[in-house]
């Protein structure tokens, strides 16, 4: 084992550094998320009914994760908390105003807040071919509506209503397991909501091609399709001389190969995603199929039946 010792002064010199680079660090933004409220006591998760809170407490800790690992903010996760917790289901039942979730993340003592409602959340039944006895699950889906508030300003950060339909590629690779396409629409609504304050990233691009997310753990899942969206310049507004972000645009689709615990790595689709690109900067997102990708998805779906009914034989896809 190799020990390295430094002289009392070069000792001296490295503690007042960290100390100079801690104090000079800027201190991490508290982010916290209420329990989104529901407009149905349940949902339908494949063959099973799933409870209305479940969803909402599974919501909330895809979210806690993805800002735990992101480190880019402190998470401020109370559901420990009895007297927190009854006061977080008494707002999310009630026809709350904004101004009383706002005055509640406060008291929290967070600096954002992040509150919203699901609308539809939908997992299909598999159903059975005939031909071949195999199930498949057509449909997944996920509706809601989120508000990101800067409690300390009142300004609103995001707000968006926001419908998720996984495609035919994520469900299949998915193998037609419910668990897995449930934990892919909650991290596909956490990537929609972190859009603006702290989006998934492609930092890197490896001499074999693929590309480095800097999101990894439980948040993406191998198989899963991403667009991605290359950050233009700046957009001031010309009467306040706020910025209003960088414009966006849809520069190419990845899908992840392989996840390790803090990054991901994935393989070009279609379009060109350079090193320049990156250097200033590349989101990453849920894709969004095309209507042409719809069209197509739907045609090799009629053909594969007509094939199946007619030869029993089981395609790839099945």
């Amino acid at each position: 084992m190799k020990t390295t010792r430094f002289a009392p002064a070069v000792a001296g010199l490295f503690l007042l550094a960290a100390a100079t680079a801690s104090a000079q660090a800027p201190e991490k933004k508290k982010i916290s998320m209420t329990p989104f409220k529901t407009l149905r006591p349940t949902y339908t998760l494949a063959e099973r009914t799933l409870d209305a809170k479940r969803l909402v407490e599974e919501l909330g800790d895809e979210f806690d994760k993805y800002f735990t690992q992101s480190r880019r903010y402190v998470v401020l996760s109370r559901r420990d908390d009895a007297a927190v917790q009854a006061e977080e289901e008494r707002l999310a039942s009630a026809n709350t105003r904004p101004e009383e979730l706002e005055k509640f993340g406060q008291k929290l003592g967070c600096d954002v807040l992040v509150t919203g409602e699901i609308k539809d959340f939908y997992v299909a039944a598999p159903r059975t071919i005939a031909a071949t006895g195999s199930s498949v699950i057509d449909r997944a889906a996920f509706t809601f509506a989120y508000r990101m508030v800067e409690l300390a300003t009142g300004e609103i950060l995001d707000t968006d209503n926001v419908v998720i339909e996984l495609s035919r590629s994520d469900i299949r690779y998915a193998r037609g397991d419910a668990a897995t396409i449930f934990r892919m629409l909650l991290s596909s609504a956490v990537l929609e909501m972190v859009k603006v304050i702290d989006p998934a990233k492609i930092i890197k691009k490896m001499k074999n091609g693929q590309y480095v997310i800097n999101q990894g753990g439980s948040l993406l899942y191998e198989g899963t399709v991403l667009d991605a969206y290359g950050i233009e310049e700046e957009i001031v507004d010309p009467d306040t001389g706020e910025s209003l972000g960088g414009a966006d645009e849809l520069i190419g689709v990845v899908q992840v190969v392989r996840v390790d615990k803090k990054i991901s790595y994935a393989k070009l689709v279609s379009g060109e995603i350079g090193d320049d690109a990156i250097e200033n900067g590349v989101v990453v997102r849920g894709h969004v199929e095309t209507e042409a990708e719809k069209a197509a998805s739907a045609a090799a779906k009629r053909e594969a039946e007509e094939k199946r009914a007619t030869t029993g034989i089981k395609l790839p896809f099945d």
